[in-house]
């Protein structure tokens, strides 16, 4: 059937899921894990504009910018149940967790708690044509 539309996957996005994943990223130490989803919501989520340019960019595949010190590039690959399968950002926090960084959280965040546009297709891909109000 291959990977969930980008809404249907939105939709099976948690808190307590995106708190695992930060959790993992950090050997599972419960107390640094939940410090950075702490970070995630407050500098990434709740601040405006700290997350933009939010693409689907191919089926299961996810992209946006991330504002910390510098604009990151974040990454996230989900497989066709909806796990993430791959998480990757440009910040130097991502190398040591295996992508687990408080700007994927941020993203992903973003995806539960905030009102977006629908998504947009992906890139190459025909937008469904609106019909005509003549």
């Amino acid at each position: 059937a291959g990977p969930l539309s980008f809404d249907a996957w939105r939709r099976t996005l948690t808190d307590d899921g995106v708190m695992k994943l930060m959790v993992a990223g950090v050997s599972d130490d419960q107390k640094r894990g939940k410090a950075k989803f702490e970070r995630a919501l407050k500098e990434m989520c709740r601040k405006e504009g700290a997350v933009t340019d939010m693409q689907w960019e191919e089926q299961g595949v996810c992209t946006a910018r991330a504002k910390g010190s510098e604009v990151y590039d974040v990454r996230i690959r989900y497989d066709d149940s909806g796990a993430i399968s791959e998480s990757s950002c440009s910040c130097q926090d991502a190398a040591t967790t295996e992508g687990k960084c408080k700007h994927v959280g941020g993203l992903l965040l973003c995806l539960i708690h905030k009102q977006l546009p629908s998504a947009a297709p992906p890139r190459g891909a025909q937008a469904p044509s609106s019909p005509s109000t003549s």
